[in-house]
C-alpha cells in the first residue's frame, strides 16, 4: 500500500522539479557568453607563460613594470592559441594580448 502511494508521489515531485532545474542551466549560460563562444579560456599562473610572452613583456617599456593581474591562455576552435594578460597600470587595467612567439596582436 505505501509503494502504491509513495511511487507515484516520487514521480509528480520528479516532474515538477525538472522543468526548474533545466531553466536554471539555461538561464547560467545565457549569463555567462563564454560557453557560446568558439574557444576554450585557460587561466594561467604568470610564471607559466611562454618564454616569448615574456621576453615581449620584459621588452616593452609600457609594460615591463607592471604587475600582471591576470594571464589567460586562449585556445580557438582550429588549434590555434594566444594569451591575454591584463596588467595592472596604476589602478587602470590593462589589456594586451599576444601570440605564442611574444608577438601583440592588435585589435
Amino acid at each position: 500500500m505505501k509503494k502504491q502511494i509513495l511511487l507515484p508521489a516520487i514521480i509528480a515531485l520528479g516532474l515538477t522539479v525538472s522543468p526548474l532545474l533545466a531553466s536554471q542551466n539555461i538561464l547560467q549560460s545565457v549569463e555567462n557568453p563564454e560557453m557560446f563562444e568558439d574557444q576554450e579560456k585557460l587561466k594561467l599562473d604568470p610564471n607559466h607563460l611562454p618564454d616569448g610572452v615574456k621576453t615581449a613583456i620584459q621588452n616593452n617599456n609600457a609594460t615591463k613594470d607592471l604587475k600582471i593581474l591576470e594571464a589567460w591562455q586562449i585556445i580557438e576552435e582550429n588549434g590555434k592559441s594566444h594569451y591575454k594578460i591584463k596588467f595592472d597600470n596604476g589602478g587602470n587595467e590593462l589589456v594586451k594580448k599576444y601570440d605564442q612567439d611574444g608577438r601583440e596582436i592588435k585589435d
